[in-house]
C-alpha cells in the first residue's frame, strides 16, 4: 500500500512555475545525443559530451575521447575556453570553431591537438560562412561583405549607404527557403552573394519596449502594394579580387531564389521568380562573365509557384541534378539533365518529400524523409533513381529525422511520438539492422498533464484537417 500510494502521488506531481515555463530546457530536458556527426569515412560517429568529444567505432562500438577541453586549452595562448566549443569536424583529425571573435582551426598531432587562429572576425560580424576548403570564410559587418583567407581579410563590398545590404540572409524576407546571402563556390575560389537595395522602401516604425523609456526604431518594410526592394547577385573572384554581377533580366523587384553552384564552379543557377509569384525561370549563368547561358525550364501556376530548395546534383556529376517542385500539388523529386532537360519524375503520390538526406552512389539510391504514411508523421525512405523502387527504412510511428553517412551505408534515425520522448538508432542501410544508441526516459511521466487528442474536422469543401484538443480535469 505504501508503494502504491507513493506511485499515485508521483503521478500527480504539479509543475513549479519554473518547470512550466522552462522545464524542458532545464531539469526536465529530454536526453539527447549532442552535436552528432558522421566521420568523413562513414566508419564512426562523433558526439559532444561534457569536457570534450567522443568518437565511436560502428563495428566494435568502441568509444574513445576524440578531443578534450584540456587538450584545446593547452594550445590556446590566451582566451582559454570555459566550455567545449561547437567544433565542425572535417575529419577525425581536424576541424574548426569560432571563439571570441576568432576562427580557430584544430588539427591532431600524435596524441595531442594543435590550434591555429586565423584573422580575427570583427566584433560586429554576422552571417559567417566557411568555404569548402575549410580555410576560407566570409562574413558581413553591418551592410558589407568580407572574406578572410590565410589570415588576410579582404573587403568585398564598400557600400556607405546602410540600406544597401551585401551578403545578408534576410533577402526577400527569407521566403522561398532563403536562409543565407553568401554562396561559396565548391572550389573556394569565388563567392556569390546577394546585394539588396532597399533605399526605395518606405520606413516602418518598430517600438522597443524592453527599455525605459521605449525607443522607436525605423526598419525598411515593403507594405502590400508599395515599392519593394531590388536584389542582384554578385560573384567575387578571390584571385582577381573583382566582382561580376549576373546579367539577370526581368522586373527590378523580382525574386532570385534557389541559388546553386555547379560542382565544377563554372556556372550559377538561379530561380528567377516574378513579383506575382506565378512564373519562374530556372536560369544558368556563366560565373566568370555573368552572362545567361540558357533557361533550363520554366514553372507556371494560376495560383503561385513556390521554389523552396536549391538544385541537388547527383554524386560526381556536373550535369545531372534533382529539382524539388510542387508542380503536381505535392513536393516531389524531378531528375533533370543540363543536356536533355527533364529525365524523369522520381517520386510520385499525394504526399510530400520533406528533405533530401543524401545518396548511396554505388546503389543509385536517394535517401529522404516524407509524409507518405500520414501528414502527422515523417518517415525515412530510399528510392533507386533508375528503377524508382522505393522502401521505407524505419518501423516506429512518429516524426523521424535522419543523418546519412557520406557513403550512404549508415543512417542516423532520431524519432519521437506521443508515447516516446526520443529514441535514436543507427540503421545499417545494407542489412537494415538497427543499433540503438539512446532511449530517453519520459521526464514528465510523474507530472499532471492535460489529455491530448487528435480530432479530424471536415471543411465545407470536404477536405479534412487536424485539430489538437488539450483537455484535462486538473487544468
Amino acid at each position: 500500500m505504501l508503494v502504491l500510494g507513493s506511485s499515485a502521488f508521483a503521478q500527480t506531481q504539479k509543475f513549479t512555475m519554473a518547470e512550466a515555463v522552462n522545464g524542458l530546457r532545464s531539469n526536465l530536458a529530454v536526453k539527447n545525443i549532442s552535436q552528432f556527426s558522421w566521420s568523413n569515412d562513414g566508419k564512426s560517429y562523433i558526439q559532444a559530451v561534457k569536457g570534450g568529444y567522443l568518437v565511436t567505432d560502428l563495428k566494435t562500438n568502441k568509444q574513445d575521447t576524440l578531443v578534450s577541453l584540456t587538450q584545446l586549452n593547452k594550445n590556446l595562448a590566451e582566451n582559454k575556453l570555459k566550455a567545449v566549443p561547437q567544433i565542425k569536424f572535417i575529419s577525425n583529425s581536424n576541424g574548426y570553431f569560432n571563439s571570441n571573435g576568432k576562427m580557430v582551426w584544430v588539427e591532431k598531432s600524435g596524441s595531442d591537438w594543435k590550434t591555429k587562429t586565423s584573422a580575427e572576425v570583427d566584433k560586429d560580424a554576422s552571417n559567417v560562412k566557411v568555404f569548402g576548403d575549410n580555410q576560407t570564410f566570409a562574413f558581413t559587418v553591418k551592410n558589407n561583405l568580407f572574406v578572410s583567407k590565410n589570415g588576410k581579410t579582404i573587403a568585398v563590398t564598400n557600400d556607405s549607404d546602410e540600406n544597401i545590404l551585401n551578403g545578408a540572409a534576410n533577402v526577400h524576407r527569407n521566403e522561398f527557403g532563403i536562409d543565407t546571402g553568401i554562396f561559396p563556390a565548391p572550389n573556394s575560389e569565388s563567392v556569390a552573394f546577394y546585394r539588396m537595395d532597399q533605399t526605395m522602401v518606405a520606413d516602418y516604425p518598430v517600438i522597443d519596449w524592453s527599455v525605459t523609456p521605449a525607443v522607436s526604431h525605423n526598419i525598411k518594410y515593403p507594405m502590400a502594394g508599395q515599392t519593394s526592394h531590388q536584389v542582384t547577385l554578385g560573384v567575387f573572384n578571390m584571385k582577381t579580387q573583382a566582382t561580376t554581377f549576373l546579367k539577370i533580366d526581368g522586373e527590378k523587384d523580382q525574386y532570385l531564389t534557389a541559388v546553386t553552384w555547379s560542382p565544377d564552379s563554372k556556372y550559377i543557377f538561379v530561380g528567377v521568380l516574378n513579383r506575382g509569384q506565378n512564373h519562374m525561370k530556372m536560369n544558368q549563368y556563366d560565373a566568370a562573365t555573368g552572362n545567361l547561358v540558357k533557361t533550363l525550364f520554366e514553372e507556371t501556376s494560376d495560383k503561385y509557384v513556390e521554389p523552396q530548395h536549391p538544385l541537388t546534383f547527383f554524386p560526381n556529376s556536373n550535369t545531372e541534378f534533382i529539382w524539388q517542385s510542387q508542380r503536381t500539388g505535392y513536393n516531389h523529386l524531378f531528375h533533370y539533365s543540363l543536356e536533355k532537360g527533364l529525365v524523369a519524375q522520381i517520386t510520385k503520390g499525394d504526399w510530400l518529400v520533406t528533405e533530401i538526406l543524401g545518396f548511396n552512389e554505388k546503389k543509385k539510391e536517394i535517401y529522404f524523409t516524407s509524409t507518405k504514411e500520414t501528414p502527422l508523421e515523417k518517415h525515412l525512405y530510399r528510392i533507386n533513381w533508375t528503377n524508382f523502387k522505393m522502401q521505407k527504412l524505419d518501423a516506429a510511428e512518429g516524426v523521424h529525422t535522419g543523418v546519412l553517412s557520406s557513403d550512404g551505408n549508415y543512417l542516423y534515425d532520431s524519432y519521437s511520438n506521443a508515447d516516446t520522448p526520443r529514441v535514436v538508432n543507427v540503421i545499417n542501410t545494407n542489412t537494415l539492422k538497427t543499433n540503438n544508441l539512446l532511449t530517453a526516459e519520459n521526464t514528465l511521466k510523474n507530472y499532471q498533464r492535460p489529455e491530448i487528442k487528435n480530432v479530424n474536422l471536415k471543411a465545407d469543401d470536404g477536405n479534412s484537417f487536424i485539430w489538437k484538443d488539450h483537455s484535462s480535469d486538473e487544468f
